[in-house]
């Protein structure tokens, strides 16, 4: 059975039914408490920890123990556990400062356990010296939009477009943000272009990707930088369209933020940089 068009489907489908084919084995009514129940059990799993990576705190849970004291004793400071200590300095020492690749990444992952991995990648992310130049520019940039903004005092320079390309069934999950029209609007008053990208929504990555591409490769000559916006499964679309185009094509791709966490409205994000000159080429906030 395919799952594609799942919210056509009649709720009597996921019971089993009787012998006759008549009746459901069930009460139809259960369906929005087992998705509540799912929810919880979601929201409950892993270990509840809370520490900071790069001056950002992070409060959540993880998926082992080790992740757990990573986050919450060794990268503050708090190192009670000497022979784990020892193990994760070697990794530190071995990486010499490099960011990990996807093998290493993967073995990280085998010895310790997935997130303690990707926790281990923020870290290094954090300490490189152009993020913290980033972070202090973005913060300087949010603070000051955050009290101009809502009076109508923030100018975005016309040099940029932005490409907004929407997540996961945008078409049906509208209410919830899937098609970024919130942020869409903001860019808008602001003084950017916006150009969507009316991706299929819930086709495969590489199917997206390949649309994502063109919309990019389309806008090349437009005369203006192009920052891409994007959000949860169209992360990896734009990332797989950008490596299929490679840096010939993407001359004009100026910045490109990923954000996450798109249905609970998280104010956090990914950003994403291609070379450190068009990091300090990316879209100057002003007064009028």
């Amino acid at each position: 059975m395919s799952y594609k068009n799942i919210f056509k489907w009649s709720p009597a489908w996921v019971f089993r039914r009787g012998a006759d084919n008549n009746h459901p084995r069930g009460d139809v009514g259960l369906i929005p408490l087992l998705f509540v129940l799912l929810l919880l059990l979601s929201a409950c799993a892993g270990l509840p920890v809370r520490g900071s990576v790069g001056m950002q705190t992070i409060d959540t849970r993880v998926d082992s123990e080790v992740a757990r004291y990573y986050l919450a004793n060794y990268l503050a400071g708090k190192r009670s556990d000497a022979a784990l200590d020892e193990r994760i300095d070697h990794v530190y020492q071995s990486a010499n400062g490099n960011l990990p690749d996807r093998s290493e990444l993967k073995q990280l992952s085998d010895d310790f356990s997935v997130d303690f991995a990707a926790l281990y990648m923020a870290d290094q992310i954090a300490r490189k010296p152009i993020n913290q130049r980033f972070r202090s520019a973005f913060d300087q940039a949010y603070d000051y939009a955050r009290e101009a903004f809502p009076e109508g005092r923030v100018k975005l320079s016309t040099d940029y477009e932005v490409l907004v390309v929407p997540t996961y069934l945008y078409k049906r999950l509208f209410a919830a943000g899937a098609d970024l029209a919130v942020p869409r609007a903001a860019l808008e008053k602001a003084g950017l272009t916006c150009h969507f990208v009316e991706t299929k929504d819930d086709a495969a990555v590489e199917i997206n990707a390949d649309l994502v591409a063109a919309a990019i490769r389309a806008r090349a000559q437009s005369g203006r930088r192009m920052i891409i916006l994007s959000a949860s499964k169209s992360g990896p679309e734009v990332a797989l369209a950008l490596t299929k185009l490679g840096p010939t094509e993407t001359q004009h791709v100026a910045a490109w933020s990923a954000c996450r966490q798109l249905l609970w409205h998280s104010g956090h994000g990914q950003h994403f940089f291609l070379d450190q000159q068009k990091l300090f080429s990316s879209p100057k906030v002003r007064p009028q």
